[in-house]
């Protein structure tokens, strides 16, 4: 089995790309040259946010063949897509206790308003009962002639409103 690829790949300083007035970019930058899937390499991945990276672009690859000389690797889309990786994988950010706790509350707090919510519609429900109920009792007024009690439900108030109207 032969050596581990050769990766050349250019690093970016800065928070963002910044471009002259040619399209060039004008961010400090330099070649770095790791051995693929070796610890450099693992460490480089993990830490490229941590260095100050904004952007990290491969630009060859190379294998050392039979003879000792180096080749170069023409499909260098594997390395990219492992680059690309180390700037989105928030996977393996670890969750301080703080942060958890912070997350437990949260979720908590959502589930006390989404109950809320549902109490007030329960509410509205219960409103348009009374209204009913309010509309029944001036019915009543206008058909018996009389008020109805106060504790008269729906039914005694239908109950009395058939027998005035009969």
């Amino acid at each position: 089995m032969g050596k581990k690829p050769v990766i050349k790949v250019r690093v970016y300083r800065g928070t963002e790309l910044n471009y002259d007035a040619n399209r060039n970019i004008k961010n400090e930058n330099h070649l770095i040259s790791i051995e693929h899937n070796s610890r450099m390499w693992v460490l480089f991945k993990k830490n490229v946010l941590l260095n100050g990276y904004c952007k990290v672009d491969v630009e060859s690859a190379f294998v050392e063949n039979e003879k000792g000389e180096y080749g170069e690797i023409k499909d260098i889309s594997v390395y990219e897509n492992e680059i690309k990786e180390s700037f989105t994988d928030q996977a393996n950010v670890k969750v301080s206790p703080q942060e958890a706790r912070i997350a437990e509350l949260e979720a908590k707090l959502d589930a006390l308003v989404n109950a809320s919510k549902k109490e007030s519609k329960k509410e509205f429900k219960a409103d348009d009962k009374s209204d009913d109920l309010d509309d029944l009792r001036t019915e009543y007024e206008k058909v018996v002639g009389k008020k109805p009690h106060h504790m008269s439900g729906e039914e005694k108030l239908r109950e009395g409103i058939e027998k005035a109207s009969k």
